[in-house]
Parts: C-alpha cells; structure tokens; sequence
C-alpha cells in the first residue's frame, strides 16, 4: 500500500508504524534535512519528474540530485529540469555547506529570497529558465566567493545591483533575457577572472562603464538589445580602435517612436530628438520632456518659449548641418522659401544663448563656446515653429 502513496506521506505513515507520530524532518538527526524539506515542499516535490530517494530514509546524500563532501553534508543540488513549481523557499539558507545550487529549466517563479547570497558556501548559483520575477537583491554583494551566476530567461527587474561590482571572483555572469533597467554598475573590468558577461536583451541604459575596456580582446562581453545604450549595446564599438571615442552623444534609441536620432547625453541618459515639430504646444511639451528628464527645472522652459502662436498648418521644414557640429558653426536651413524667421540656440534647460534674424532661405549661425551636449535650435517663420535637436561633441 505504501508504494501508492507520495514519498513524505509514505515516510510518516513508515515512522507511524514504527510508533513515530512527527515528520520525518523533525525525526532525522542529518543537520541538512529541514532545509531539503522545505525546497521540497515549496516547490512541490511530489510532483517532480525525478524524486527517487527523497524522504525515504534519512541519509540525503542518496537522494536524486543531491551530493555529500566526506562529513555527508549536502554540497551540491542539482535538479535541472525536474518539472519543479511554487517558490524558492529562504530556509535553503539552512544549507550551510552548499557550493553549487543549479535548479535551471524549470518553472520556479516567486522572487528569489534575499538570504540566498548570504550563504558563505555557494559559489556557483544557476537560476535560469525558470519564472522568477522582481529584483536582483541587493544582498548579492555579501557573496564575495560566488564564481558562476546564472539568472537568465526569467522575469527580473530593477537594476543590476551595485554590490556585483565587489565579487571579484566571478568567472561567468549571465543575466540576459531579463527586464533588467537602469545603468550598469562600475567595477567588473577589475575582475582578473571574468570569462563572460551577458545582459543582451534587457531595457538597460546609458554609457558602459569604461573600465570594461580592460576586458576588451580577453572576456566576452554581450549587451546586445540593451537600445538604450550607448550604440544601443554594440559592446565592441568601445574596444574597436577608436576606443577613446566618446560615448555622448553616439546613437541609441529612446524606444518613443516619435523621436528620432536618439543619442546619450551628457549624464549618460537616452534622449529622443524631434526631426520636425509644429505649433507652440508641441514645442512647449516637447522642451518641457528633454528639461525633466535632465533634472532641469521646468519653468524655466516654459518662460522661454513663451510669447508667440503658431497654427498646426505649417508645411515647411527645416535642416541643420553639420549636426553633430563640427567648428563654431553651423547652416540653418528652410527646405521651403519663408519669410522672415527668428532664429534662436536654446539649451537643454530651455535657456536662450543666441538670438537672430533672418530673411534668407539659408543662415549660418556662428556659435558662443558650448560645453558637449545637446542644444536645440528654434526656428519661427510665417507664424509657424520648429525645433531641431544640436550635438556638440
């Protein structure tokens, strides 16, 4: 009859037999067996494709998937593809001399308990292709011995902790096909032994850390599909020979398809230009936008764009050339005949620092001295304004 019954029901009736009325777990003298208990019943052990072994005696360095170093403590669980479900439990902790936890291709989701990067063992983690969603934690930092960490295909966000950059013994790093935001953190081109870094395909934004040059031509680096960084992830573009290039004002892509020619700017952020833009309302929400996201206050632009209308009609365009700018200046051009037209270089935050009139199709304007960065030029003829986006490298 017992072998019709799951391996936990079938231990306790064994130990009620025998004249035992507790769990298993709380009869087992193995320092280990809580721990495994809980990982079994938070991800539904029962119910596992492999579980030969488990909770039929008490000696878990026979069970599947478990190994044992010479004091048969539990050192290693590997149940890679087992059809495990629910939770990773945070009483896996209790498994002070796990090395390697590797329960890859399956379907854990939850979020992964903060005191699992408080295990003074571990050095090789692997997580990937399961469901698990929220934050990296920032715990991560308190495992300085820790050499593989694998979390791709999962659900993850938030940025990629700060305290990675203290793991100086990481060898291999894959977190890619996350939901991973924010900026990469400094510190990993210090890593004497970094073999790979993959965080292709996550929402990550702005410069690499120019310390990742040091990994150039020994370490393979991927940050492909990351748009909103510098040449949109194309890691290499920083080791090419042109690797003291700057890194504003190169190409990226803001993900708002009504923006174009998207470049990083001064603080290392993705910003969205408008090839053309129409009436004052356009113009006002459009500065008001770039100023926010630059930590400028927003009044200031409003105050200075204020004081003329311009209908939605407007049918002519303009051009700016060079753009980026090379020298101390630069052609403005109506791509139809206007009339008259005021011209005017705004900066970031709004601010005027030029001003001038024209009556021809095509002006140059010679530019004050400008710091690298983005500035734009307005441009109002016939009743009608248009902003051009400007980089100054």
């Amino acid at each position: 009859m017992l072998t019709l019954l799951s391996n936990r029901t079938a231990i306790y009736a064994f130990f009620f037999i025998s004249g035992f009325s507790a769990p298993l777990a709380a009869q087992c003298t193995h320092p280990d067996v809580p721990a495994l208990a809980s990982l079994y019943d938070a991800t539904n052990g029962d119910d596992w494709t492999d579980n030969s072994g488990w909770f039929f005696d008490c000696a878990p360095c026979g069970w599947a998937g478990v190994s044992c170093d010479a004091d048969n403590r539990v050192i290693s669980i590997i149940l890679r593809d087992r059809g495990l479900t629910g939770t990773l439990p945070a009483a896996i902790t209790g498994l002070d001399k796990l090395e390697l936890l590797s329960l890859g291709r399956n379907q854990i989701g939850g979020t992964i308990p903060a005191a699992l990067f408080s295990m003074p063992s571990l050095t090789d983690i692997n997580l990937s292709r399961n469901q698990l969603t929220g934050p990296i934690p920032a715990t991560l930092g308190n495992q300085p011995n820790l050499e593989y960490l694998r979390l791709s295909e999962n659900q993850l966000t938030g940025v990629v902790p700060s305290g990675i950059s203290g793991l100086t013994q990481l060898r291999i790093v894959m977190l890619e096909d996350n939901q991973l935001t924010g900026a990469m953190p400094e510190g990993l081109g210090d890593f004497p032994n970094l073999i790979t870094l993959n965080l292709t395909n996550n929402k990550l934004e702005g410069c690499f850390p120019t310390d990742l040059r040091a990994l150039c031509g020994r370490s393979r680096i991927l940050f492909g599909g990351n748009d909103k960084m510098t040449w949109k992830g194309d890691f290499l573009r920083l080791c090419d020979d042109g690797s003291d290039e700057t890194q504003i004002g190169q190409a990226c892509d803001d993900g708002n398809p009504d923006t174009g020619d998207d470049v990083i700017t001064e603080e290392c952020g993705c910003l969205g230009g408008v090839t053309e833009v129409d009436g004052l309302t356009s113009l006002d929400g459009f500065i008001e936008e770039e100023a926010a996201d630059a930590g400028s206050q927003v009044q200031q632009v409003s105050s200075s764009v204020s004081g003329s209308s311009a209908p939605n009609s407007a049918t002519q365009a303009v051009a700016v050339h060079p753009n980026p700018v090379v020298g101390n200046e630069i052609t403005v051009t109506l791509l139809n005949d206007g009339g008259n037209s005021t011209l005017r270089l705004l900066s970031l935050t709004g601010r005027e620092l030029l001003h001038q009139t024209s009556g021809q199709t095509s002006t140059v304007i010679n530019l004050p001295i400008l710091e690298a960065g983005i500035y734009f030029v307005e441009v109002i003829t016939e009743g009608s304004r248009f902003v051009k986006r400007v980089i100054v490298q």
